[in-house]
């Protein structure tokens, strides 16, 4: 008997708690790693939410602890391409639950352009910049807008870039 299914983007459904172990086989090598199965949740929406801001607060040290970094521009890049190596690190999706979310890049691991704009515009915020979240709760590419600089410009962290003026898909 079966103590959890797996859906077809990888969400576990527990049955029955108890350990299973998980093998994944590429070309010749197997891997496999003990996983335990839970009934109750474990992760609530508050706790997800938690982690993300603390995920988001170690970019924002990162990005302006970092001396050679110059100017907003430089900074704001910089948060853009690490929000891009969560999004790289993970899945695009939106069907999975809180993919529109901060903690669905940061954390779960499943990204949108929504969630991955959402991520950066966190970051953002805990530098000290203001934003505003374009096309936002459409079914389009998503990106912050802000001033840096002095200049309007945006930041897209899907795409990991950030520049003055208008955004490349605007």
């Amino acid at each position: 008997p079966s103590i959890a299914t797996v859906n077809s983007v990888g969400f576990i459904t527990p049955l029955k708690e108890g350990r299973v172990i998980i093998s994944v086989t590429y070309g010749e090598e197997t891997r496999t790693c003990p996983v335990d199965i839970l009934t109750e949740p474990q992760y609530t929406y508050a706790y997800l939410e938690q982690r993300a801001k603390e995920e988001a607060q170690l970019i924002a040290d990162n990005v302006m602890n970092d001396p050679q970094l110059k100017t907003d521009l430089e900074r704001i890049a910089k948060a853009a391409r690490l929000i891009n190596n969560y999004v790289g690190a993970g899945r695009e999706t939106s069907s999975v639950p809180g993919y529109n979310q901060p903690f669905g890049t940061l954390v779960t691991f499943y990204s949108s352009c929504a969630g991955s704009t959402r991520a950066l515009g966190m970051v953002l915020e805990l530098m000290g910049f203001q934003w505003k979240h374009v096309n936002e709760n459409q079914w389009t590419h998503q990106w912050c807008s802000l001033t840096m600089d002095g200049q309007k410009g945006y930041a897209d962290g899907m795409a990991g870039i950030a520049g003055y003026g208008t955004h490349p898909s605007a």
